[in-house]
């Protein structure tokens, strides 16, 4: 699970915002940066029909998460950023002090912008060029996201168009003017881009403060994605269609019933994030995924129904809804992360095992010795994590995945009957327990490979027989610069190097029975990526080993 949430925040930072008013269906084509993108004239059609209204911040929380999506985790300069946000709004006042209209103040805003940030052009030359990333370099990696950072941009007076862009979208919000952050490519260079349009004087104006270009036409950028401040969230048309990211901004009220529009496949990270008003909740057949937090502290939820299309539900996504007492799965049970539905009336009142169809979904007892139920098919993530007091369980017949994390941190877990049926297990499923910690360097149930203990040496062998290696099983193996993998192996788990660097792969199998590996993430073996892109993998080698 840790790794995943690493990775999350750069993921979701990509998805945009889609209101809950789905707009009609836009035909897109593929671009070639691997998302659907709207012709410049689709989007401006669409924009045109959108009138919209914008909610001044009055904190700096408001600002970040409703127009700022793109912000650093971190602010590391000697100024607080809370102080960065009053200096924004005492700026864009006194740029609309005395102006009569809506048209005046967006063009004062946009004069400023554009006339006192200066382009970063070394920000972009990390950016192009994957500096910030290939050579991680925290340095270069910061620069890169202060460029693209509205707070940032204003107090470096430097950024890269996505900075220009964020830092005209919040001032135009704190002027109280409808505004929109557009994303797609421009003409002249064919590369990715940040542009704005303020909607003035009766009508949306499009103009680029990054190149200094007024009320530009339509067609002046090739658009993909736009997002508007709209009432009390902000919305887009996006490339991620059909997502639902839907930001209830602290201080102003949340609907009380929610009926998600049919069309939408994910419920984005915390959607309805602590929306104590809302009593009830549709979530359309369709929807694939509820996000991480997507409900969390949403108190007044007393039931909700899981439709058959859901196949992950994300960590926290219900926790504390203290009186979601009713939880209807229509179909299979869905993947459930850690946490999901920590808190709620329902996990309290379900005795020493929480249990969904066939899922164990939490362990609520306090046993030393514990007998999971018959029937059960799969444990969940987390269920029974940093559990203090079990020492032995017993895992019945017919359960088939045991999720991430499921058994770890268990400290007193010395002994567990698992059996034949387990095909599938989850990262750090039973870490930093003593049953794991006995079983040797290489801890191999049912064929699949767990983690590797030993030496952090610099040539590891697989043990023969193996078929499958667990998610991480040689993460932060630092020291690793060769693996010997049987052939035996037909799966291989997600970033079982992470924060390793090999040198070589040697596989004791045909270059055909390599192809056909599946693994996480990445498909066929051949298509493995390493870090530095040299790693060699050598076919038929000779197996020396268990």
């Amino acid at each position: 699970m840790r790794k995943r949430k690493r990775i999350l925040s750069l993921v979701l930072a990509l998805v945009m915002l889609l209101c809950l008013n789905v707009p009609a269906p836009v035909f897109a084509e593929e671009s070639d940066y691997g998302y659907l993108v709207l012709s410049s004239q689709e989007m401006y059609n669409w924009l045109s029909m959108q009138r919209g209204s914008a909610i001044r911040p009055q904190n700096l929380w408001q600002a970040e998460h409703c127009i700022n999506d793109f912000y650093p985790a971190e602010w590391v300069l000697a100024e607080s950023k809370e102080s960065v946000f009053w200096q924004i709004v005492a700026l864009t006042d006194s740029l609309v002090n005395g102006k009569a209209s809506d048209l005046e103040k967006a063009r004062a805003i946009y004069d400023w912008v554009s006339q006192n940030i200066a382009y970063d052009y070394v920000a972009y030359e990390y950016m192009t060029s994957g500096a910030a990333i290939y050579d991680e370099d925290e340095e270069k990696d910061m620069r890169v996201d202060q460029a693209v950072d509205a707070f940032y941009t204003f107090y470096n007076r430097r950024g890269v168009c996505d900075g220009y862009s964020h830092l005209t979208w919040l001032m135009l919000t704190i002027a109280e003017i409808p505004g929109a952050f557009i994303s797609g490519t421009d003409h002249q260079r064919g590369m990715l881009h940040g542009w704005n349009a303020a909607y003035a004087g009766g009508r949306w104006i499009l103009f680029d403060a990054t190149w200094s270009k007024w009320d530009i036409a339509p067609d002046y950028h090739d658009a993909g994605t736009i997002q508007i401040t709209d009432g009390s969230f902000c919305r887009s048309l996006s490339c991620s269609e059909g997502a639902v990211w839907y930001w209830i901004i602290q201080g102003y009220p949340c609907p009380a019933v929610v009926n998600i529009p049919d069309g939408v496949i994910e419920i984005g990270t915390e959607s309805f994030l602590n929306c104590t008003g809302m009593t009830s909740v549709t979530i359309p057949d369709g929807v694939r995924e509820i996000g991480i937090r997507a409900f969390e502290g949403c108190t007044n939820l007393t039931s909700v129904t899981i439709p058959a299309s859901v196949t992950m539900i994300r960590e926290d996504a219900f926790k504390d809804c203290t009186n979601l007492s009713g939880i209807t799965f229509l179909g299979s049970m869905p993947t459930i992360e850690d946490d999901a539905f920590s808190g709620t009336a329902w996990l309290g009142g379900q005795g020493d095992f929480a249990i969904n169809g066939s899922i164990l979904v939490k362990y609520n007892g306090s046993d030393s010795e514990v007998v999971i139920p018959g029937g059960v098919t799969a444990i969940a993530d987390s269920a029974f994590e940093s559990n203090y007091t079990i020492n032995r369980v017993v895992i019945p017949e017919g359960v088939t995945a045991i999720g991430e994390d499921a058994f770890g941190y268990c400290r007193n877990l010395s002994e567990v009957v698992i059996p034949a049926s387990v095909t599938t297990i989850g990262w750090d499923a039973f870490a930093d327990t003593p049953w794991q910690e006995n079983q040797g360097d290489y801890p191999v149930v049912n064929g699949i490979l767990l983690k590797y203990q030993g030496a952090d040496v610099g040539s590891v062998v697989v043990p023969n027989g193996v078929w499958a290696i667990a998610d991480g099983a040689f993460y932060n193996g630092s020291n690793t610069r060769s693996i010997t993998i049987p052939a035996s192996v037909t799966w291989i788990g997600w970033d079982i190097f992470g924060h390793s660097y090999l040198a070589e792969v040697n596989f004791g199998g045909t270059r055909e029975q390599w192809d056909a590996v599946y693994i996480v993430g990445e498909g066929g073996g051949t298509n493995w990526k390493f870090r530095d892109e040299t790693t060699v993998i050598h076919y038929n080698y000779p197996y020396v080993g268990f």
